[in-house]
């Protein structure tokens, strides 16, 4: 009867463990079989496949989950809101701003959070069922509830730090961008080609700036506007500064203003504007040192400085005063 009682929970994590798998590969064989239905029938009537061109020929796995991915967007009603324009999509222009710029990248990040908010809990309540995980059955679905919003909630962070790492790169790399396109203006360089110029030579220092510009430049080539071009240019970015300097560009090269001295007066008021962000963050600074400077460093001064003093007062003035 022990052993039987010991073994339950093992019994029970095991079935739970082959239904979870079984549903796992049935869902994963549904979506494999629409997907390869849906190849076949592109390929008969000539048109272009949803995911790509290769990725069933290659056997890549990536390009296989890709596609699964797709299929489980659609199917759950997401594939349309992520196959919208980037721009007109706040879904997909958050993962161009992230520097993520392939089609699936949305489908594959939902996916994988809802996976997470899946898989988590489960093993949670898996632990919990070997009795590895000791927890009163309250603080046990505190626990899962827990693990589904952190394995919601993880890809979201992961993006916006991304967004927000990319962003700081980008807005330290804009001085060396005005100083590079000046100069290359007064050289006698068109903007556009310019540009282009700048993209090259900060391709290894500033990479996602020189990412940015060569992307703009592509999409110049392939029939987009050019005001058009710099206008999304500011939008993938998502910075104030590149806002203000797109518009700048635009203005210039519409109306056939001087470009060089438009550049080092733009360039002198950015420097300015860092310049007192900087002054800023030293004025603040002494009031954020306050708190760790009362809770740490003074006691550890006073005990340094009046621990000895004190230690002297108990060992001379109490022997003095109990023989008085």
């Amino acid at each position: 009867m022990n052993a039987l009682q010991i073994g339950m929970p093992l019994i029970v994590a095991g079935g739970f463990f082959l239904a979870s798998m079984m549903l796992v590969f049935g869902t994963y064989q549904v979506f494999a079989l629409k997907s390869r239905k849906q190849r076949t029938v592109e390929k008969i009537r000539g048109t272009q496949p949803v995911v790509g061109t290769g990725s069933a020929e290659n056997g890549n796995g990536r390009s296989r989950f890709a596609e699964l991915a797709v299929a489980f967007s659609k199917r759950m009603g997401k594939n349309k809101e992520f196959q919208q324009s980037a721009y007109d999509s706040p879904a997909r222009l958050q993962f161009l701003q992230a520097g993520l710029r392939g089609r699936n990248a949305p489908a594959l990040f939902w996916t994988i959070q809802s996976l997470l908010f899946l898989i988590l809990p489960a093993g949670v309540a898996i632990l919990w069922m070997l009795k590895l995980l000791p927890l009163k059955p309250m603080y046990v679905a505190l626990a899962v509830g827990g693990a589904g919003f952190l394995g919601y909630s993880m890809p979201r962070f992961w993006l916006d730090h991304r967004i927000r790492t990319r962003r700081q790169r980008i807005k330290k790399a804009l001085p060396d961008v005005l100083d590079l396109l000046v100069v290359c203006v007064e050289a006698g360089t068109g903007l556009y080609a310019g540009l282009n110029t700048v993209a090259v030579e900060l391709k290894t220092a500033h990479p996602e700036m020189s990412d940015e510009l060569r992307f703009m430049d592509l999409e110049i080539r392939a029939g987009k506007l050019r005001e058009q071009a710099l206008q999304d240019l500011a939008t993938r970015i998502g910075l104030e500064e590149m806002t203000s300097l797109t518009s700048l560009l635009t203005q210039s090269d519409r109306f056939g203003t001087d470009l060089a001295k438009s550049l080092r007066t733009y360039s002198h008021v950015f420097r300015k504007q860092r310049f007192q962000t900087v002054e800023k963050l030293a004025a603040v600074l002494p009031v954020k040192m306050m708190l760790p400077l009362i809770l740490f460093i003074m006691p550890s001064l006073f005990v340094v400085i009046i621990g000895p003093a004190a230690i002297r007062i108990v060992q001379v003035l109490f022997p003095a005063m109990q023989g008085g």
